[in-house]
């Protein structure tokens, strides 16, 4: 009886000691999955905390931009001063309770001053991106979140382009085509026509100068010896006394008065556009807008401040060219080229603005430096179709000349803002935007694409201001010290630089930079702050956690 007791008594025993051990080990699971439920919460709190951090700074980013629309550079930079964002240091921006959250913000190379500029290699470079680091803090647990952003331009090219659409009462519709019978056309892309020829040439593909006062007030062929011959007489005697005077007296006779002194819608079929049939020399009063008007039948233009002197066959090209070349700058049976202030300009068709061939003024055919070519508009340039800055200058087609004239380059002073409806291109050109006294250089409007190839903007940085709603492509020169003004593009601007090359901007660069070709971009900030821009927005380009993968 007793041996069985004692055996119970110990079957009791470990019953007891199996339950105590099983309770125990039931406790310590327990107390261990509240600790990691309250570990789970804290890190959950603190992630939640880190993410206000970011929508914040979103919230923020975007009132500061709605109340200040349109919105400057210059108060972009407001948003993003040190007392507000400081790149150094975190700042607090909750802290009650066990919440607190603060955040740093690596601020955007465009809104940044450094006077060595900022250096870009990589293929994208990234001028206009932010990074804002946010940390979440419950007491227990920190957690860091990295947010990264990209700034979204939004320029209104439409305003203005309505604007200089815009032709009041007043305006004068010239037919340019009108001139193909004195034989003032340049044909398929700027093939060379002596003016003594007659050409008779139809189509979208010619291109017709701005035709001068000599040209608008014929009637036709009726008084066109009379005219030219007196144009021509002129010119010889203002040529010899420049000539005797050493170059002291530079005397010339205003060729563009109209062109000069009135609005001018310039067009080759005026039923075609809905206006009253308009021949040389006879104009309209009358206000229309230039985005109603129909292209079927535009007008190219070049402007190149051409005028012409002797229109008739009575004097042979060959003599011409005879003449030309043993006295290129006395005898100017061509003509001549002047400067011309446009008050303002449309042109229902292509515009190409060039520097003339006959440029040189030495005579004999001595070697010398390309003066400037300089077109201004005070109230503007619309261009419907296309405009080329530059090109391919015609040539003389003698080598002596040719050789005497240069390289084939443009050298072109521009004032005055532009629109461009489709496309706008620089190209074999150095340009220098001015300050006329009635423009401060340019804004280029442009609603398609836009190319700066084999060219130098030789202004200062203020005076050239260019926004393209598609795609802009700058082509780097090594014959440029650098490019400046600035450059906005809506949907990305491709910077082409050969390895081993650097280009250099003076101004700003905006919108999304793609660097191709393995070159270097250095950009040194220009702040522009008259250039409103309509929006700002901030996009997300995504959101990592501390010690994420």
């Amino acid at each position: 009886m007793r041996n069985e007791k004692g055996s119970t008594l110990i079957q009791v025993l470990l019953v007891i000691l199996i339950f105590s051990v099983l309770g125990l080990s039931l406790m310590i699971n327990v107390v261990g999955e509240n600790k990691r439920v309250n570990i789970t919460d804290s890190n959950v709190q603190t992630r939640n905390l880190a993410r206000d951090g970011l929508i914040y700074f979103e919230t923020s980013f975007k009132d500061y931009i709605d109340n200040n629309k349109p919105i400057t550079l210059n108060e972009l930079k407001g948003l993003f001063s040190d007392a507000k964002y400081p790149e150094q240091g975190w700042m607090t921006i909750r802290d009650e309770k066990n919440e607190k959250i603060q955040i740093k913000v690596s601020h955007p190379d465009i809104i940044k001053s450094n006077p060595d500029g900022i250096e870009y290699s990589d293929e994208t470079a990234k001028r206009n991106y932010i990074t804002v680091y946010s940390k979440g803090d419950d007491g227990t647990t920190v957690t860091e979140l990295t947010g990264h952003y990209k700034l979204d331009f939004e320029f209104d090219v439409n305003t203005p382009t309505v604007l200089f659409a815009q032709f009041e009462e007043g305006t004068k519709a010239v037919d340019f085509a009108g001139g193909e019978l004195l034989g003032l056309e340049i044909i398929a892309g700027l093939v060379g026509v002596d003016a003594l020829d007659f050409i008779f040439w139809h189509g979208d593909d010619g291109y017709y100068p701005v035709p001068d006062d000599g040209i608008l007030d014929i009637d036709l062929l009726g008084d066109a010896l009379e005219v030219n011959l007196l144009g021509l007489t002129f010119d010889l005697l203002l040529n010899l006394i420049n000539s005797i005077s050493g170059g002291t007296l530079d005397l010339e006779i205003p060729r563009f008065h109209t062109m000069e002194n009135n609005p001018v819608v310039a067009v080759r079929d005026a039923k075609a556009v809905g206006l009253d049939l308009l021949k040389i020399g006879e104009f309209n009063l009358l206000s229309l807008d230039i985005l109603k008007l129909p292209v079927e039948k535009n007008v190219n233009v070049l402007i190149n401040g051409h005028y012409g002197n002797v229109k008739v066959p009575l004097v042979s090209s060959a003599l011409d060219k005879i003449l030309g070349f043993l006295l290129p700058n006395l005898i100017p049976l061509e003509g001549g080229h002047q400067d011309i202030d446009f008050e303002k300009l449309s042109v229902v068709g292509n515009v190409i603005i060039q520097q003339d061939k006959n440029d040189c003024k030495d005579q004999f055919l001595k070697s010398c430096e390309q003066n400037m070519r300089r077109f201004t508009f005070e109230n503007g340039l619309f261009v419907t179709q296309t405009l080329l800055v530059g090109g391919e200058r015609v040539k003389y087609n003698i080598p002596e000349l040719d050789k005497a004239f240069g390289k084939n380059e443009n050298h072109l002073e521009l004032g005055g803002d532009m629109v461009a409806m489709r496309d706008f291109m620089i190209d074999s050109a150095k340009v220098k935007f001015i300050d006329d006294g009635k423009n401060t250089g340019s804004n280029i409007y442009v609603h398609h694409n836009a190319v700066i190839r084999k060219s130098c903007i030789q202004s200062d940085s203020s005076m050239f201001r260019l926004f393209v709603k598609d795609k802009l492509t700058i082509e780097n020169n090594v014959e440029c010290a650098s490019y400046n003004g600035l450059f906005y593009a809506e949907n990305g601007i491709e910077v082409v630089i050969p390895e081993g090359q650097t280009m250099i901007i003076n101004g700003e660069v905006i919108g999304d930079i793609k660097i191709s070709g393995g070159g270097t971009l250095i950009i040194h900030s220009n702040s522009y702050n008259s250039v409103e821009f309509k929006d700002i927005k901030l996009i997300s380009q995504g959101r990592v956690f501390e010690g994420s993968e």
